[in-house]
């Protein structure tokens, strides 16, 4: 039965009244019988409320293409695409909405949120700048900002937004928990703790519970994180970040007992057998650490924590085959993912693959250069001497960090790339030079994973700084963010025996033992002023450093430009 125009309208009006109500059934019988965008558009609007998101893009899609000028569709078919992951799709839609209604402020927050969640900081940070001038009260606008300018390291700037929000009634514990986080990378970790701690009362919360946990064991205030950590394990909502916080802070055998014994009651979550399979690996224990992996991917075949367990487990008994044949899966998937290149370079050593010389060209991929003495000093002396004092006001912490590959030391919670100080400055025009050298060495071949996106061109992704105190150490470890990784050495203790190698840098070592195992292919001695570059899928680690000394280093990562 065809309707005039007016006739439409007032049905397509009558049906977003019930739309409103809520009284979808009632709304969804008008619209059956009418084929106009906007009719489509109200079945989307009406399945993405009862969260059918899949259902709302189509019909969306079947609403743009009568009416390609609405921006309001666009809008709501850009959502649907964020809550079904496809996140260009989403972005893409935002803009074309933007791009009819300029302004258009729930695109505009809506993009900004996608950036966020891509860790797009700078474009997330420029958005919420354009819109808070518009809605200088608006809450939401504030936080993103302030969580764009903490990534970005502009922390001044974080600091003044979020504590504008602190300023009112009725604080958000999300509000607490950043500016705790915004604190830690300012040092001032006495007020975070604060922070937390009001976050914490007011509402549990993993992320809050976990970030307290840290800092407590980074400032070496070990009952204190002892006695949270006991308190969180009979809590419902906190137990399972407890015991990886056990994992990860040596009492992987507690976290693994703990978690057989749950398991003995009942069938254990995707998430706790996760923990418990990397406690098992910790504890040696591969072939449990296996059947436990195993039992994790069959709830979930793309859990790629549990994948990285069942390989290591593999590769821990000697089953390098089955172990490469997973490897090559998560490979085709991430054909850079420096973790899965690590592993893969595992199994062709055990397998005496020819190819593990491809990967692993110790000789030409591990380089060590002297620095250029960086500009406003006379050696590189007076520069590391310049370069310590101001590492030690960026370093509060006594203890290593959770999840690091630190051990008897403490790292630098903040990325001193983006610091603006002259002497941090310095360092990172100075290691420019020695990055060109290195690229320029390895050069280019296609289908490697080191060296076909070598095109002359760089980005730095993180800049830290790690104090070893007498006997520490790096555990062996790849760095899953990078694409060229390095250690520059500002002080270096002399060792009193060389034949030891104490505190020299190790390269080719797994961080398990395998069958059969695999020893250190290379060896560098550190001295200060040395700065080694080598790939980031490439295990590395170092030998404990003398009694009573100090060993400080600047390392970075790079990924390609």
């Amino acid at each position: 039965m065809g309707y005039s125009q007016l006739k439409v309208k007032k049905l397509i009006d009558k049906a977003f009244l019930h739309y409103r109500k809520t009284e979808y059934d009632k709304s969804k019988k008008i619209l059956s019988s009418l084929s106009h965008p906007h009719a489509f558009y109200i079945l989307g609007l009406i399945e993405y409320a009862q969260s059918q998101y899949d259902t709302a893009a189509r019909y969306f899609q079947k609403a743009h293409s009568g009416d390609k000028n609405n921006y309001e569709i666009l809008y709501n078919l850009g959502l649907s695409n964020k809550q079904l992951g496809k996140l260009s799709e989403a972005i893409s839609n935002f803009e074309k909405s933007i791009k009819l209604r300029k302004n258009y402020s729930p695109a505009l927050k809506a993009l900004a949120r996608v950036n966020l969640d891509t860790e797009n900081w700078l474009g997330a940070s420029n958005i919420y700048t354009q819109l808070l001038k518009t809605h200088p009260d608006d809450q939401v606008i504030i936080y993103g900002l302030a969580i764009s300018n903490l990534e970005l390291g502009h922390l001044s700037e974080a600091d003044d937004l979020i504590n504008s929000l602190c300023a009112g009634d009725n604080i958000s514990p999300n509000i607490y928990y950043l500016r705790a986080r915004i604190r830690v990378q300012k040092g001032e970790l006495d007020a975070a703790i604060d922070d937390l701690v009001i976050a914490l009362s007011n509402e549990k919360s993993a992320l809050s519970f976990k970030l307290l946990a840290e800092q407590y064991w980074n400032l070496g205030r070990h009952e204190d994180f002892n006695q949270i950590i006991q308190e969180a394990l009979s809590d419902q909502l906190l137990v399972l970040t407890a015991l990886d916080l056990l994992n990860s802070s040596g009492q992987a055998e507690k976290s693994a007992e703990m978690l057989q014994k749950a398991d003995n009651h009942a069938s254990l979550s995707e998430e706790a057998l996760m923990i418990y399979g990397q406690a098992r690996i910790t504890t040696n224990e591969a072939d449990s650490a296996e059947a436990i992996a195993r039992r994790c991917l069959a709830l979930n075949p793309k859990n790629v924590v549990a994948m990285s367990n069942l390989i290591s487990s593999l590769l821990m008994q000697g089953q390098a085959g089955e172990a490469l044949e997973k490897i090559l899966i998560m490979r085709s998937r991430e054909p850079f993912g420096q973790h899965w290149i690590a592993y893969e370079t595992i199994a062709l050593k055990i397998l005496k693959d020819p190819k593990y010389e491809v990967l692993n060209d110790f000789d030409k991929f591990v380089q060590a250069f002297e620095l250029p003495i960086p500009r406003g000093f006379s050696s590189i002396k007076e520069f590391n001497q310049a370069f310590r004092r101001v590492l030690e006001d960026y370093n509060p912490y006594s203890h290593y960090p959770l999840g690091q590959s630190v051990r008897g030391g403490s790292q630098t919670e903040l990325d001193l790339a983006k610091v603006d100080h002259e002497v941090i400055r310095a360092y990172i025009e100075a290691i420019d030079t020695p990055i060109k050298q290195y690229l320029s060495i390895i050069g280019y071949a296609a289908e490697h994973p080191l060296l076909s996106r070598n095109m002359g061109k760089y980005s730095i992704a993180g800049c830290w700084s790690v104090t070893l105190q007498g006997q520490g150490n790096h555990i062996n470890h790849v760095h899953p963010q990078g694409w060229i990784s390095s250690s520059y050495y500002i002080e270096i203790p002399e060792s009193p025996e060389p034949d030891k190698k104490q505190g020299w840098i190790k390269f080719g070592e797994p961080p398990f033992e395998t069958q059969p195992k695999i020893l250190p292919q290379k060896w560098i001695q550190p001295k200060s002023g040395l700065i080694v570059l080598f790939p980031s899928y490439m295990w590395h680690g170092t030998v404990p450093t003398t009694e009573n000394t100090i060993r400080i280093t600047a390392p970075f990562d790079l990924v390609p430009k």
